[in-house]
């Protein structure tokens, strides 16, 4: 997108890319001081506001202005930056994407069109499905411990499958996807990564109960379902989040920021190439 040069004289697409782009710039920061005021407020935190730096990247500057001391390190940051680069776009046809296409088709605003798709990904069901992946495995965990043997892990899903286990919703969060069905790259690379990370944060515990919930989780929902199952993108995104101190609040938002790129795209090339509403 920053590489894209429209011509001049299609003001329109020049207009949305323009514009994309500064509410691209500005989202971290949006969303970053939006939970700090939050904290504040709420919980009577002292409001800690640090300024982006042009030297740093995305991630490291959301790290930065999140943390009350601005530090982070070389492998925190890779870590962000990977979830920002595999969260950014999936195709076409996503709710949001679609919704954002859709809204920019009757020619209003791109700050309109943002909005909508925000409203549409922040749902459960689309990019909220990380915050639901990481409720779920808390409650599991202080049910039945980190050291719980396959069987118990194994009885826990099925419970979950039958509403016979804390929110009753018969789902088990972070695994199933209407393209994916053998595997999810996405899922396949953070899995590796935050395998990384873990040793560095003394976390190996819980990154081993995450493998072994994977591995009996896509045994038991393929029986189940009689078809093949995979962990998605959602499953481990929760968990990197939580190494790296990043609140639950700001899952949801996080996805916006990466996703905001994938948005912008479709948009301007349905401007591009379609343009009907």
């Amino acid at each position: 997108l920053y590489n894209y040069d429209p011509d001049p004289d299609n003001t329109d697409v020049y207009q949305t890319l323009h514009k994309g782009l500064n509410i691209m710039g500005k989202l971290p920061s949006i969303a970053v001081y939006d939970y700090m005021s939050k904290v504040h407020y709420y919980n009577r935190k002292s409001l800690v506001i640090h300024y982006p730096r042009k030297d740093y990247s995305t991630a490291e500057n959301i790290l930065s202005m999140l943390r009350l001391d601005g530090s982070f390190t070389a492998k925190e940051a890779q870590l962000l930056d990977l979830l920002l680069f595999l969260h950014a776009d999936h195709g076409g046809g996503t709710n949001s994407t679609f919704t954002n296409v859709v809204v920019s088709s009757t020619d209003t605003d791109i700050y309109s069109s943002m909005a909508s798709s925000i409203g549409a990904l922040k749902g459960p069901r689309h990019g909220g499905a990380n915050v639901k992946v990481s409720l779920m495995m808390e409650n599991i965990i202080d049910a039945v411990g980190l050291k719980a043997t396959d069987g118990q892990i194994k009885d826990v899903i099925e419970k979950i499958l039958h509403r016979q286990f804390k929110n009753h919703s018969g789902l088990v969060y972070g695994f199933g996807h209407a393209v994916y069905t053998l595997s999810d790259p996405r899922a396949e690379i953070m899995r590796h990564y935050c395998g990384m990370l873990a040793k560095e944060k003394g976390m190996e515990d819980i990154f081993d109960f995450y493998n072994r919930f994977e591995k009996i989780a896509v045994k038991t929902l393929s029986e189940e379902k009689g078809a093949n199952m995979c962990s998605n993108v959602d499953y481990y995104s929760g968990f990197a989040y939580n190494m790296l101190g990043i609140p639950r609040d700001l899952y949801t938002p996080l996805f916006v920021i990466s996703r905001i790129v994938g948005w912008l795209a479709h948009n301007i090339e349905h401007k591009l190439y379609d343009n009907r509403i």
